[in-house]
């Protein structure tokens, strides 16, 4: 998949010096490690048993989120500004190939 970032903050996590200082170094690994099974994913229907990942509801419907550690996610969502819906309710998971990561954030 193509793997973009929301703004340059978030982007900071894509430097190993920058994710550590951030984050610590267990937790730049997890985080690349996130990064780069995006990025070697086809469409995002590949990431469906990896790390958790699944669709936000609420405030956050229409982005996704992986785990990372802890109750850390790194949230995300399609780089498309139409993802493709069916009925309007479900997003095709296997039509996703570009995302935007929005931010890593404990939000339970």
């Amino acid at each position: 998949m193509i793997v973009s970032f929301g703004d340059k903050k978030i982007a900071k996590i894509s430097d190993p010096k920058e994710c550590t200082k951030n984050y610590g170094l267990s937790m730049k690994k997890i985080i690349h490690r996130r990064l780069n099974e995006l990025h070697a994913a086809p469409s995002l229907e590949t990431m469906r048993g990896i790390g958790d990942c699944h669709e936000l509801q609420g405030n956050l419907k229409g982005y996704f989120s992986v785990d990372l550690q802890g109750s850390y996610r790194m949230v995300f969502r399609p780089a498309t500004s139409n993802p493709p819906y069916v009925d309007n309710k479900m997003i095709i998971w296997g039509k996703i190939t570009e995302v935007e990561i929005t931010e890593v954030l404990d939000y339970h």
